[in-house]
């Protein structure tokens, strides 16, 4: 399973929004969250509700339509851009579309974001700020000042995804709205085995290829289940029909009689349909459930043989000195302290020499290696026959 890191919310701003007032006035939200539980608490119509789904809008540009189906990852951002704009439309009066934003400031991973969102421009940042804390200062990621509100927010999102570890940014938004956000009014991950489905596949493949090729099996599964629906539904009219015929005086003219074959003959072949259907709907499933089974082994194989073949390298993370400045985040040989001391030294101790002496660390024979990387290539041509 994949290893995320995702957004740690540490404030929310919200300007401007029209049905946040108080003595008819509208009145700013500024909310600082801290590390834990946040509850937000108060009777029913205040804007609970509302707050998060502005919270969800400045991270993602999206607000998710609630009597929808399930939408995929990939579908989203199309199916819920209308919505977005018309759900806004109605709690900003037309005055304050210009100046109503909600600003966030998040922490993902060692970076700290700081984005500003209008709610009428949903490809847009009209602010961003991502920097890391080296010393207690900030260290800023360059961005140029003239970059677009609409570049900025393809490097927002191309910055978080990375940070996130997650394959794509389309996969962070389906998280975000499927899984992390609870809401009664929407099929959520608990009520959608298709949303359920879709979260594992992401969750449990660190291969974008693999990721897109299981929601891909199982999109064709669904169509295959709604077409089967459709031939039930039209077998049972069908059947109805038949039962009326039949129903019908015994003695029935020769055009009767020829119409209940032709509905005879029609329900046999959409029965045919349907029972071809199923198969290949069990099919897929089968294949999915291999080719997955297939691939996770072959890659649990590739990782010993090249832990087998690192071995060398590998030995000096268990070396007392090295778990020494690991632990204490500190120099043993010139004091410096930090966590970037940890950075520093995982990186020194993977070459292929001391990171001191560069005394090489390599002790097995050539041949060995070139056995082991023998082994690594020929796994890897299986993995890639299977993805194919």
């Amino acid at each position: 399973m994949s290893k995320y890191n995702f957004p740690q919310i540490l404030e929310i701003n919200i300007r401007s929004f029209s049905i946040y007032t108080k003595s008819k006035k509208i009145v700013n939200i500024n909310e600082k969250v801290n590390r834990g539980i946040y509850c937000l608490a108060g009777a029913n119509g205040l804007g609970k509700s509302t707050f998060l789904t502005i919270l969800n809008y400045g991270l993602t540009g999206l607000v998710l339509e609630p009597a929808k189906d399930f939408f995929s990852p990939g579908e989203i951002k199309e199916k819920n851009k209308d919505f977005t704009l018309f759900y806004f439309d109605g709690r900003i009066k037309e005055t304050e579309k210009k100046v109503a934003e909600v600003e966030l400031k998040f922490k993902v991973n060692e970076r700290y974001y700081r984005i500003v969102r209008n709610f009428f421009d949903t490809d847009a940042l009209k602010e961003l700020e991502i920097y890391e804390l080296i010393k207690n200062k900030k260290a800023f990621f360059q961005i140029n000042k003239n970059t677009s509100k609409e570049n900025l927010n393809k490097i927002y999102q191309e910055e978080i995804t990375k940070d996130i570890g997650i394959m794509k940014y389309e996969y962070f938004v389906f998280l975000q709205f499927y899984v992390f956000t609870f809401d009664e009014n929407r099929r959520l991950l608990f009520w959608d085995y298709r949303a359920l489905s879709n979260a594992m596949s992401i969750s449990f493949n660190h291969d974008l290829d693999d990721a897109e090729k299981l929601i891909g099996l199982m999109r064709n599964m669904e169509r295959h289940e709604s077409n089967a629906r459709n031939d039930r539904w039209q077998a049972k009219k069908i059947s109805e029909e038949i039962n009326k015929i039949t129903s019908k005086q015994k003695k029935t003219k020769k055009n009767d009689k020829k119409n209940y074959l032709d509905i005879c003959e029609k329900y046999d072949e959409i029965q045919r349909r349907y029972d071809n259907l199923s198969i290949e709907h069990d099919n897929l499933l089968n294949n999915r459930n291999v080719l997955h089974s297939d691939i996770l082994a072959l890659e649990t194989k590739y990782k010993e043989y090249f832990s087998n073949y690192s071995e060398p390298k590998s030995r000096l993370s268990k070396n007392s000195f090295v778990q020494m400045i690991m632990n204490d985040e500190k120099c043993l040989i010139c004091g410096a302290k930090g966590k970037y001391i940890i950075e520093k030294i995982n990186k020194n101790i993977h070459k292929n020499s001391c990171p001191l002496c560069e005394t090489s660390l390599s002790d097995e024979s050539a041949k060995e290696k070139k056995i082991i990387f023998e082994k690594l290539k020929l796994v890897d041509s299986k993995i890639s026959e299977k993805r194919i």
